[in-house]
């Protein structure tokens, strides 16, 4: 590259704001732009040698850099890194470089570009919101005007358990499903959650992160079971790897275009079923910049015990723009698919208005009283004919187990009165 001031390329890289160099295919350095020269301090001629650059490299980040620069080299790939820099005033300030080969019609690497953008005040903005971030006692996201989430904070991540960082760059997501109710449930969720989180923190892939905490659900719970889908996210490399454990595949949808699919995948078992040597198989997708990933449990797609239909929807929710828009786009997808579903037996999901539950003793009875708005139904004594259906099958285990059911029904809404088979013990004298 010749350092003619009329050339070009010269004149484009000596009036841009920031650092521009260019390296020969040997690795010699040929090029280096005002900006750069005025901000260390070097001469032309020392700036072209090695040594005198990597001084100017803070030491705590030299040994990366040149790992790094070193690799894209090698296999002549573009890289990007962020290190501190020392300016002529002997200060350090944070930098993010890019380089790139250049290559002839043959495609052989004739040169690398480089360019060196100060972001020093990015860094120090962004570490003042984490500090603040995870030292309030606030749920705290960050957002661009385009909806793009920037940053959540620790309490965020813990409440929702969904994601969370492992680099500035890569995010870990994840869902799960425990089969199984109750307190022990909930724990052995806990457990999941924090073996993900665990094995990410140390570098693992998700076949691996997924291989770990199955080992640790057969040590900790040895007779629970659970699904999980457990994705990571390079933000600069635009690319998403993801893993499944018997958990049924994400949703992704493009920006633009709005193009809708679901993931592809070959689950593994469940969690705490697998045999040995097992790993599930890593797939990767390349998501455009604002696509939206939707992750969700068998308990949406399976509603109505129809998977294929459950699936069929949230794609088809997906595709409307209204998903892309809203500002709960989780909300926006749960209730576009369970909407106008049939589902009759489940007062508390189906019953309009809020409801009322109360239990007392009478005398030696103890009485549940459950109170909603709703128009009424006829309650049927028989199982269904069909064993998966969802209709009548809950009044039918009611009325088994208590003692006595009874319905009314008037204009305020519906009100079950059940007489439960709990007997009060007599108070010692």
């Amino acid at each position: 590259m010749t350092t003619d001031p009329t050339d070009l390329a010269v004149t484009i890289a000596e009036g841009v704001p920031y650092h521009v160099w260019v390296v020969r295919a040997d690795g010699s350095v040929e090029y280096n732009n005002r900006q750069f020269l005025d901000y260390t301090g070097l001469s032309e001629q020392q700036a072209l040698a090695d040594a005198q650059r990597s001084e100017l490299v803070h030491p705590d980040d030299r040994d990366a850099l040149v790992a790094r620069w070193s690799a894209a080299f090698e296999t002549q790939a573009s890289c990007e890194m962020e290190f501190r820099l020392r300016g002529r005033d002997d200060r350090y300030r944070w930098f993010l470089a890019r380089v790139a080969p250049l290559r002839d019609a043959a495609g052989e690497v004739t040169r690398w570009v480089g360019t060196g953008v100060d972001i020093d005040g990015l860094r120090e903005s962004a570490e003042w919101m984490r500090g603040f971030g995870e030292t309030a006692p606030l749920l705290i996201w960050v957002s661009r005007p385009d909806g793009f989430v920037e940053f959540w904070n620790r309490r965020m991540i813990d409440f929702t358990g969904v994601t969370f960082e492992i680099s500035p760059w890569r995010l870990v997501l994840s869902v799960g499903d425990v089969i199984g109710k109750g307190v022990n449930a909930a724990a052995t969720m806990s457990l999941i959650r924090h073996g993900i989180r665990f094995a990410a923190q140390r570098g693992q892939e998700p076949a691996e992160i997924l291989k770990a905490v199955d080992a640790a659900l057969k040590a900790e719970n040895p007779d629970l079971t659970a699904t999980a889908f457990v994705a990571i996210m390079d933000i600069r490399e635009s690319r998403i790897r993801y893993a499944s454990a018997g958990h049924p595949p994400a949703a992704l949808r493009l920006p633009l275009t709005g193009r809708t699919r679901l993931l592809d995948v070959e689950p593994a078992p469940p969690l705490g079923t697998w045999p040995a040597n097992t790993l599930p198989r890593v797939a990767a997708a390349p998501p455009a910049y604002g696509s939206l990933i939707a992750m969700y449990t068998d308990g949406l797609t399976e509603f109505d015990r129809d998977p294929i239909e459950g699936e069929r929807l949230i794609l088809e929710a997906l595709r409307d723009e209204a998903a892309y828009a809203s500002t709960n786009p989780a909300r926006y997808l749960r209730d576009a698919v369970l909407g106008g579903r049939r589902v009759h037996d489940d007062v508390v999901r189906h019953a309009p208005g809020p409801i009322e539950m109360r239990a007392e003793w009478q005398g030696s009875d103890l009485v549940l009283h459950v109170l909603d708005r709703g128009r009424g139904f006829a309650p049927s004594l028989e199982l269904p004919l069909d064993g998966l259906s969802e209709n009548g099958r809950g009044f039918f285990i009611v009325n088994a187990l208590a003692r006595r059911v009874d319905v009314t029904a008037s204009r305020q809404g519906t009100h079950v009165r059940a007489v439960l088979p709990v007997t009060r013990k007599a108070r010692a004298a």
